[in-house]
C-alpha cells in the first residue's frame, strides 16, 4: 500500500525544467490541448504528444526526458548547444527538427 502511495506522489511532483522557456512551451502545448496545466507533473508529460516551440530562447532540453510520448519535436531557431542524455527517453519520437540552433554535441 505505501509503495502504490509513493509511486502516485512521484507521478504528481512537478517536473524540473532547468530552461523556464521550456516549460512555457510545455505549459503553452498541454494547455492547447485542453489539459489546463501551470506546473507539469511526469504524469501531465506523458499527455505530451508533439511540441512545437520556434525562437524562444531555449537553451536546456531538462525534463523534456518524462515526454515518453513525444512524437514530434521541433525546436527550431532557439539557442541549444547540446541535448541532454534524457532525450533517449523520447522512444516514440518519428519528427526531430533542430536547425538554426548551436549544437555542438549529441550525447553518445
Amino acid at each position: 500500500m505505501f509503495l502504490i502511495g509513493f509511486l502516485f506522489v512521484a507521478s504528481r511532483a512537478p517536473v524540473h525544467f532547468a530552461d523556464a522557456n521550456l516549460k512555457v512551451a510545455v505549459v503553452a502545448e498541454l494547455n492547447r490541448a485542453n489539459h489546463n496545466v501551470t506546473d507539469p507533473t511526469k504524469s501531465d508529460m506523458l499527455l505530451l504528444t508533439s511540441l512545437v516551440t520556434y525562437g524562444n530562447e531555449i537553451s536546456d532540453l531538462t525534463g523534456i526526458g518524462y515526454a515518453k510520448n513525444l512524437t514530434k519535436l521541433y525546436l527550431h531557431s532557439n539557442r541549444l548547444n547540446s541535448l541532454p542524455a534524457e532525450i533517449g527517453n523520447l522512444t516514440k519520437l518519428t519528427e526531430l527538427h533542430l536547425d538554426y540552433n548551436q549544437l555542438t554535441s549529441l550525447p553518445a
